[in-house]
């Protein structure tokens, strides 16, 4: 579900590698699920070659999250 949310942008990364729960996200899914995970920095991937791309998720914080 978590990859969908991203799609969509109501997820992103932020600079810090945490999590952003986008301010136009609401609901009962928001208020039980989402809220908690605002701010949690996320687990790096084992793998060197599974690393995020800054440039990309730069580009999904300015194209796609729902600010």
């Amino acid at each position: 579900m978590h990859h969908k949310l991203f799609d969509l942008g109501a997820l992103g990364i932020n600079s810090n590698m945490q999590v952003a729960v986008s301010p136009q996200t609401n609901g009962v899914g928001r208020e039980l699920w989402l809220n908690q995970f605002e701010g949690k920095e996320i687990r790096m991937p084992q793998k060197n070659y599974a690393l995020l791309d800054e440039g990309y998720l730069a580009w999904h914080e300015r194209e796609v999250f729902k600010w």
